[in-house]
């Protein structure tokens, strides 16, 4: 198998399949879903957004060198922290940015959102300033809301497995769902799975599994997004774009201090955290 070397020093295999990172998200969802409702089930625990994130994040960076993939990540520092003061830093829990061998890439503002056992979304506030920043500070990312959810009976017939993409077995796919955030402020505060589904959101599988599996990873979620869009059938929603890292002057183009680069973006933008999830070398000129 094909050793390729980065500029980091880290090496790392050639893809072995694109349809292993496809089940992977499947899988990291299906931990969501069982964990969120053994976690209620204690009654003693409560597992936060960030515990969430933090754990799919890891499980993507440990797997990414058997996909022929970088897992670059960059969390500001706690002066850069210190010096804001913007108490929601961009509306953002991170940036991910999907970079492909011909160098386009999509990126993504993420904010997480947990249900609750009463089903809703409870600390979705449309008002709250957290989706003002989010709104007004994307910049060329593309914002969107990841869901963690719950196993819950109660939910499953609103669940369509018609929408897993790649017909996974079993509803745990649903652990992990997105919606366009443009989509999610047409809506109302506190939502629901059903206020949704059965086309407003997706599991979080299809950002890497949709479509032909020859496309490059950021191709194949930029189609994913637009799919989804167009099946909402609502007015004035702009689609994502792809753009070309030579088209920006952003932290990962460069090759040199790259993560004095990434502080700076960080505060310039109010982030808390960036990724990069490439299929090139990053050895940029």
């Amino acid at each position: 198998m094909l050793i390729r070397n980065h500029p980091t020093g880290a090496t790392f295999a050639s893809p072995t399949s694109p349809r292993d990172l496809c089940t992977l998200f499947r899988v990291l969802a299906g931990r969501v879903w069982n964990d969120s409702a053994v976690a209620i089930a204690f009654g003693s625990f409560e597992i936060k957004e960030e515990t969430f994130t933090d754990m799919l994040l890891l499980a993507l960076a440990k797997a990414a060198p058997g996909q022929g993939l970088h897992f670059e990540a960059h969390s500001r520092s706690r002066e850069g922290r210190v010096s804001t003061n913007n108490p929601y830093p961009s509306g953002a829990d991170f940036e991910l940015t999907l970079l492909g061998a011909d160098g386009f890439f999509q990126s993504f503002r993420v904010q997480a959102k947990r249900q609750y056992a009463s089903g809703e979304y409870r600390d979705l506030d449309l008002t709250a300033k957290q989706v003002s920043f989010l709104r007004n500070n994307s910049g060329y990312a593309y914002p969107i809301y990841l869901f963690y959810n719950i196993r819950d009976p109660g939910n499953y017939p609103i669940y369509n497995s018609k929408n897993s993409t790649r017909k996974f077995n079993g509803l745990s796919y649903w652990g992990c769902s997105y919606s366009p955030a443009p989509i999610v402020w047409m809506g109302r505060n506190r939502p629901t799975p059903s206020d949704f589904l059965p086309n407003r959101m997706r599991p979080w599988h299809s950002l890497v599994c949709y479509d032909d599996f020859t496309l490059s990873l950021p191709r194949r979620a930029n189609n994913a997004v637009k799919n989804l869009i167009e099946a909402a059938d609502l007015p004035d929603i702009e689609p994502p774009r792809l753009l070309h890292y030579k088209e920006v002057d952003t932290w990962f183009n460069v090759a040199d201090d790259r993560d004095a680069r990434a502080q700076e973006y960080m505060i310039e933008h109010e982030l808390s955290r960036v990724i990069l999830v490439s299929q090139m070398s990053c050895d940029f000129e």
